[in-house]
C-alpha cells in the first residue's frame, strides 16, 4: 500500500470501519472479532506516509497494534504533525 518497505501489521477497529478495511485490503482479508464491537486484522502494508495519513484520517477508529517497528514509526509521524501546531 502506497510505497515503502512491506511489513505485516495488525490493526484494531470497530464495525463502522469494516467497509474501509475491505476497501483498502480486499474482501479476502481474515478479520477476527475480538469482543462486542472490536475487530482485528493482520495485513501486509507498505510503510509510508500515505498509510500513516490514512490511519490518522480515521480519527482513532483504526489503531496500529503491531508490529513494534511500525508502531514506533507511526508515533514519530504523529509527533511530527503535532510539532507543526
Amino acid at each position: 500500500m502506497f510505497g515503502g518497505c512491506e511489513q505485516e501489521v495488525e490493526l484494531q477497529f470497530n464495525s463502522a470501519m469494516l467497509d474501509d478495511v475491505f476497501n483498502k485490503f480486499g474482501e479476502e482479508v481474515h478479520i477476527s472479532k475480538i469482543c462486542d464491537d472490536t475487530y482485528r486484522v493482520k495485513v501486509p502494508i507498505q510503510v509510508s506516509k500515505t498509510f500513516f495519513a490514512w490511519v490518522v484520517g480515521t480519527l482513532g477508529k483504526i489503531q496500529v497494534i503491531s508490529s513494534q517497528v511500525v508502531c514506533e514509526k507511526f508515533g514519530e509521524f504523529v509527533a511530527k504533525i503535532k510539532e507543526g501546531y
